[in-house]
């Protein structure tokens, strides 16, 4: 016998998803709050990922500015000789690598933050999981709590 499916709109990270959902499935109270919190832990993952590709990003922009100022810097030794033209080009060579630790600096930063974020988010699907199930627990509410 087929169950008869129905589609849903399901927002994920402020996309819009339709799903098929079987309209004769009954979950609880104690369902719903499992899969919520399962659909918040994917999208806390979600988020690190873009945490992550956004910190690449901003490191790999970084590092192409490093590149760019050492060109600049470069450049401007062309008409020297001799002891300036050495000096000039070891001064563009420190500040060059001095850019890249920085820029590395700032992507280690970046990671950190975005792991925080992360975490902090995964830690209240945790809580809002919890809450959810001790909600259901409660003596005023009827099975599913109206929300199968």
């Amino acid at each position: 016998m087929r169950v008869p499916k129905t589609m849903a709109m399901v927002v994920l990270g402020g996309v819009l998803f339709a799903v098929s959902v079987s309209a004769e499935c009954e979950l609880g109270c104690e369902g719903v709050c499992r899969q919520v919190a399962k659909v918040c832990q994917l999208d806390a993952a979600l988020e690190a990922k873009a945490g992550k590709v956004a910190c690449a990003n901003e490191h790999a922009d970084a590092l192409v500015e490093c590149h760019a100022g050492h060109v600049e810097m470069q450049e401007a030794c062309v008409e020297m000789c001799g002891g300036d033209f050495r000096a000039c080009k070891q001064e563009a060579s420190a500040a060059y690598r001095a850019c890249v630790v920085e820029a590395k600096a700032g992507h280690v930063e970046c990671k950190l933050e975005a792991a925080a974020g992360a975490a902090q988010f995964r830690a209240e699907c945790f809580a809002d999981k919890g809450q959810c199930l001790e909600e259901c627990a409660g003596p005023d509410i009827p099975d599913g709590g109206g929300l199968s």
